[in-house]
């Protein structure tokens, strides 16, 4: 079929074209989707797990003009991109990877039906765990978790001293500003309008090149953290920084968020925070708060005598005067309750780990 004719049809009907078992198309928990409204692109729509063909025809000029040798979808649910490149006869080879069993073996279907070429792209693994193939171009369209960390720390390494291609569309609102604030060397080359709706506009091409200041500046604070052995607190100046320290951080265990606000010094576990949907902001679970970058001072390593007290703090127990919420550092070590009541802590910090804390 010319490659023109697919411009005019709807996603169901290239679907039904390529093969793809509508069923295989609803999502593990909408059982209450009915299959007749399925194809209702949009934002609430199950049709929003997967991205829009002629959207993909779009990627696919892109890919083109870029002369690629391989393309790489990460988090490909049914695989609609690797069907429609390998159904187009591409000059590129491009993979499928997708965590969900029943996704990757209905494209994997769809695909071997077709008798279509380099069935061996289809990869069922999991992208939090297992590196991505080595492409010249990758395409994501996930949350930010720590799934799409990894995939950016794997690209991270890979692409140390080479460039490559990553295209976005916008997921669930956070997506493309995680990118350009942790990744400040990803350079935007274009901007395609998109024909499905999403929260943003456009189909996002970026150029990965990783600038020899950022890497430096990176190795020079891991090298920092690990060699320091003591109680200590790690600033930082600019955003992009920030965003460094949360990424080499937050997977180390009892690391917390110092803030400051007129309340006073209090500390929000790094565990489980996740970068802010609102603008400049991070978003902690103990407390849950949404904390603007503006009102954070470091990254502070307390005491042992404190780590017991971080840790009860996750339990979320619930006690006479409620869950445990901010530990306050200064004016005077207190404990924070969910009744908005305060309790002092015996557990003081010596007046040197303020010190060398600068607190």
């Amino acid at each position: 079929m010319a490659h023109s004719k697919l411009h005019l049809k709807s996603n169901q009907e290239i679907d039904e074209l390529l093969g793809i078992d509508n069923h295989a198309l609803i999502p593990e928990d909408g059982h209450n989707y009915d299959p007749k409204i399925f194809y209702t692109d949009g934002l609430t729509s199950a049709e929003a797990l997967y991205t829009d063909y002629q959207d993909l025809l779009k990627m696919h000029e892109l890919l083109c003009e870029l002369e690629v040798e391989s393309f790489c979808d990460l988090g490909a649910g049914i695989g609609r991109a690797k069907l429609l490149f390998d159904y187009l006869d591409s000059s590129f080879k491009s993979y499928s990877i997708e965590y969900v069993k029943e996704r990757h073996q209905a494209g994997l279907k769809a695909h071997k039906k077709n008798s279509l070429l380099f069935a061996e792209g289809f990869v069922n693994t999991d992208l939090s765990q297992t590196p991505a193939p080595t492409c010249d171009s990758y395409f994501i369209y996930l949350p930010v978790n720590d799934v799409l960390i990894n995939i950016m720390n794997f690209l991270e390494k890979k692409f140390m001293h080479k460039s490559c291609y990553l295209l976005a569309i916008e997921s669930h609102g956070d997506l493309l500003s995680f990118l350009e604030k942790t990744h400040p060397f990803l350079k935007v080359i274009k901007k395609v309008p998109l024909k499905s709706k999403r929260h943003h506009d456009d189909l996002i091409l970026y150029q990965w090149s990783p600038t020899a200041a950022f890497l430096e500046e990176k190795s020079l604070l891991n090298n920092e953290i690990n060699a320091i052995t003591s109680p200590l607190k790690i600033t930082f100046t600019t955003q992009s920084q920030f965003w460094m320290l949360w990424k080499l951080l937050k997977d180390r265990e009892n690391y917390q968020i110092l803030v400051e606000n007129n309340q006073g010094l209090w500390l929000a576990d790094l565990k489980e925070s996740q970068f802010g949907i609102q603008t400049d902001t991070i978003e902690t679970k103990y407390p849950y708060r949404i904390i603007p970058l503006s009102e954070i001072r470091g990254f502070i390593r307390p005491p042992e005598n404190w780590i017991s007290i971080i840790k009860e703090r996750r339990l979320q127990r619930k006690g006479p005067l409620g869950e445990m919420r901010k530990l306050f550092v200064s004016p005077f070590p207190q404990v924070e309750y969910s009744w908005s009541q305060r309790r002092e802590l015996e557990n003081t910090w010596p007046w040197e780990i303020l010190t060398t804390l600068g607190i």
